[in-house]
């Protein structure tokens, strides 16, 4: 049965699911289907009601990439390489040039001015503890795609849970977002936000800081009452 918690919970899930679709893989034919008019109105809506400069540049930046992809029926595929461009420019730089890639190790090495062996393991451990398990397995446990694919994994659990579960699964995200990916996050969206060049990408990253700061408030007011 559907209750306010188990609807918003899984609104954050498909938010942050979202997210990590977009940032997490090259973007393809299924991604264009995904950015369809009718599919977006409703995150399009949601963002125009957020007060936020950002968010607003955000949503004016999405609905341009909607606009786009809809102006040109059948033909997506220079628009696909404009974005897969962009994406491997902001994901895939090698460590150590202008934009080192998201991963938490490396943002939290760049910020303490030293290598923190520990974050990595640190991260695997709260997912094996959680007991669940981000979808790509190739991938290092600390990439900003894995940490939201968890939190995305997260907020499906917590609809699903009773509430003293449900109650449990928040405390965890909450605990996630302060020491993990809020904790990093948007310092790499900063720095990759000089870097890019499309607007479906500079919405991603406009969109990510406000998200988690906003998910970490509602946590911390939901465990206050």
């Amino acid at each position: 049965m559907s209750s306010p918690h188990t609807d918003l919970a899984a609104a954050r899930a498909g938010l942050y699911g979202w997210l990590a679709g977009v940032l997490g893989r090259m973007p393809d034919a299924e991604l264009a289907a995904a950015l369809h008019p009718d599919a977006m109105e409703p995150l399009l809506r949601a963002l125009s009601r957020m007060s936020a400069p950002a968010a607003q540049e955000a949503s004016a930046a999405l609905r341009r990439s909607v606009d786009e992809l809809a102006a040109a029926p059948g033909g997506h595929a220079a628009l696909i390489e404009r974005w897969a461009i962009d994406r491997t420019r902001l994901m895939r730089q090698t460590p150590g040039k202008h934009l080192p890639p998201p991963y938490e190790s490396l943002y939290k090495k760049q910020s303490k001015g030293k290598e923190d062996s520990s974050v990595i393991l640190a991260v695997q451990t709260f997912y094996r503890q959680l007991d669940i398990c981000p979808q790509d397995a190739c991938e290092a446990p600390d990439f900003l795609p894995m940490e939201l694919d968890f939190l995305a994994a997260l907020c499906r659990a917590e609809a699903k849970a009773e509430e003293a579960e449900a109650a449990r699964l928040r405390a965890a995200g909450k605990a996630f977002l302060s020491r993990h990916v809020g904790a990093w996050a948007a310092e790499y969206c900063k720095q990759a936000l000089v870097e890019a060049k499309t607007d479906l990408f500079r919405a991603v990253l406009l969109l990510l800081p406000e998200i988690l700061a906003l998910d970490e408030k509602f946590l911390e007011e939901t465990q206050a009452v």
